[in-house]
């Protein structure tokens, strides 16, 4: 396997609202907002949490625009090398199961973590404002937001 299917195999496999809670002490569920473990946030809520429908879970900083998964945790706030946690959990896992996760998952596309949204200053960011708000309210899925964010970067205003 090549070191960013051990990434993804964190991701799936650890789940990250226990790994923040053991560094906070706080407990978190899917489209709470919360403080960012991941930068010195203490006065607002700056980002939100949430699980898709194949049970990943992120967490998405509105201050730094970005999205942090499990792997991200187990580098920035438990300061565990993210690929070897990765190799131990495939390394327990039956030769079945890991044949079953390569099927699904290798040779997928996959995006990269703690991911920044670059974006053209010239662009009218109205809709993507307004995306952003509802996502920070819940009332948008990260999977939705990306979908806008994305559609807005391949539009013929992106230059």
């Amino acid at each position: 396997m090549e070191p960013k299917d051990y990434k993804k195999l964190v991701d799936q496999k650890v789940d990250l609202f226990k790994a923040m809670s053991k560094v906070t002490g706080n407990h978190y569920r899917p489209g709470q907002s919360v403080f960012c473990p991941f930068h010195d946030n203490t006065k607002t809520p700056a980002a939100s949490v949430y699980e898709d429908e194949d049970g990943l879970q992120t967490l998405f900083c509105f201050s730094e625009h970005k999205q942090y998964r499990s792997s991200d945790a187990v580098e920035l706030l438990l300061h565990q090398n993210p690929y070897a946690v990765g190799k131990a959990i495939w390394n327990k896992m039956s030769p079945e199961d890991q044949e079953q996760w390569r099927l699904k998952n290798i040779n997928t596309s996959y995006e990269s973590t703690a991911s920044s949204f670059d974006l053209n200053e010239e662009q009218d960011m109205s809709d993507l404002d307004a995306a952003f708000e509802k996502f920070r309210y819940t009332k948008l899925s990260f999977k939705e937001l990306k979908q806008v964010i994305y559609k807005h970067k391949n539009s013929n205003d992106y230059k």
